[in-house]
């Protein structure tokens, strides 16, 4: 998808903050290579769609034909991941961070030291889906037990559950208890273990669900395409695999190996993307019958990002107000006149199903409303302002933002967090005419006169819906390469 060239150098002036002197020691994508790149995975989505294969969340993630039940509930916004542990036995070179702390299990940074109120968490938010991760869960096989139990106890078969793992620990006793406990599904790290499959054969047939679940790895493209077949015949259901991403953690590994780098909001590896779709074209070439789910990093940082912003939008949103795509409160409000505000406020009193759909600000100056009553504001004689803001669920109040207290038990409290991204965007004229049309596919109620506007404002207006674009909506396809 191409970049907005504001977004593009920011990214660019971001990744050079954070990796530092590092910055230099990186080969970054060349516009020649970027252009070839950009060909070869046009060519090869091509073949993809032409075999059937199916992208979902704005061609972000492909191929969603069949997906396992956990990847339906990320998709649809529902999974939660408990990061049971910080501690790993193994020294994957790709790994992202530093697995040296056990830590109390938390999930996007809320701890959960009791599972009594991960439960209530789970309940309150309405998740369908539930992993396990680490570091590595089965060296707190006691521990991640007792979450497990707990899970499948209250929420029954309300949500699926499954678990992540390098595989090194798994002995038919343990994964018998995990299976006893209520797991449905174990998601193997198989590059972990040099592709072996013996802890992979040993949970084939005792869960409802076994995946492999892999960094596409460029350089072990042969070695797995050869694992493929093996796959299916020892009972594997889905194969999932992830693009490389360069932290500062993993940078002394992936910055030794001959990758290509990518800008982005996080830096990526250019050769695992086109492995990943290049394993996926295999697999149908040779007529082996197991689904391959390439889940980008750019779904990854979009959807899954939204999902979790819209939980707490969910509970700050005020009626008036709307949620975007991306997962952020939108809140709409023309400014004018008292009397032209006014008349606005007398039309929608007359509308009885919009009552709380609006609210008039003391002085009448400023009236806000629901994106759903656009056709109800004349917006011929007042300005539109626009603003976006954010929302975290924290464990601890910070005290500078507006909040709410969610009440999981009577032990246990969280909070959400609302803040703005920036000011308000105040639209005149044809800009509020674009606005309708680029976000709500709506046009707004003013006077013919005010409809066109002269080129240099159609130009102008361009420009500035262009700005808000990014807290709309995410574009089409997977990340530019640049």
């Amino acid at each position: 998808m191409p970049i907005d060239p504001f977004e593009r150098d920011g990214n660019i002036a971001q990744n050079r903050r954070e990796y530092g002197d590092g910055y230099d020691g990186l080969r970054w994508v060349d516009g020649a290579q970027a252009e070839r790149a950009r060909a070869e995975r046009a060519e090869l989505i091509g073949e993809l769609a032409s075999r059937g294969v199916l992208s979902s969340h704005g061609g972000t993630k492909l191929d969603v034909r069949r997906l396992s039940p956990g990847c339906r509930a990320c998709g649809s916004g529902s999974w939660s991941c408990l990061f049971i542990n910080g501690i790993c036995n193994m020294r994957c070179f790709y790994c992202p961070a530093e697995q040296e702390a056990e830590d109390v299990p938390q999930t996007n940074t809320v701890p959960f030291a009791d599972p009594r109120d991960y439960v209530d968490y789970l309940k309150r938010f309405g998740f369908t889906g539930v992993s396990m991760s680490g570091g590595e869960p089965l060296m707190t096989c006691d521990k991640t037990l007792r979450y497990i139990r707990m899970v499948r106890r209250e929420l029954g078969d309300g949500v699926h559950l499954w678990m992540y793992t390098n595989g090194t620990l798994a002995t038919d006793e343990r994964l018998r208890a995990l299976r006893d406990a209520g797991l449905n599904e174990v998601r193997f790290d198989i590059g972990s273990l040099g592709y072996r499959l013996e802890p992979v054969s040993l949970a084939a047939g005792l869960f409802d669900v076994a995946t492999v679940e892999i960094p596409a790895i460029p350089e072990d493209v042969d070695l797995l395409g050869e694992v493929l077949p093996r796959l299916k015949e020892i009972g594997v259901d889905y194969l999932n695999l992830h693009q490389l991403r360069l932290t500062p953690y993993n940078y002394r590994h992936l910055s030794k190996r001959d990758y290509t780098f990518l800008h982005g909001p996080r830096v990526t590896v250019l050769e695992s993307e086109l492995t990943a779709l290049r394993v996926m074209l295999r697999t149908l070439e040779k007529g082996i019958d197991l689904p391959v789910n390439y889940c980008s990093f750019i779904y990854k940082h979009t959807y899954q990002k939204a999902a979790a912003r819209r939980r707490g939008a969910e509970v700050m949103r005020k009626p008036h107000e709307d949620l975007t795509e991306t997962g952020l409160i939108r809140n709409l409000s023309i400014r004018g006149s008292s009397e032209d505000i006014g008349a606005c406020a007398d039309r929608l009193a007359g509308i009885p199903e919009a009552e709380e759909l609006w609210l008039l600000e003391t002085g009448k100056e400023r009236l806000r409303f629901s994106a759903s009553l656009w056709g109800q504001i004349d917006f011929t004689r007042v300005s539109l302002a626009v603003r976006y803001d954010i929302t975290a669920i924290i464990p601890e109040l910070s005290y500078r933002c507006v909040f709410k207290t969610v009440d999981l038990n009577e032990r246990r409290k969280i909070y959400i967090e609302r803040r703005p991204l920036g000011a308000e965007t105040v639209l005149q004229g044809d800009e509020i005419r674009r606005f309708g049309q680029a976000f709500l596919g709506r046009e707004p109620g003013m006077e013919p006169a005010e409809r066109g506007g002269s080129p240099e404002s159609s130009e102008e207006a361009q420009g500035v819906i262009a700005g808000l674009a990014r807290f709309e909506t995410y574009p089409e396809g997977l990340a530019d390469y640049y």
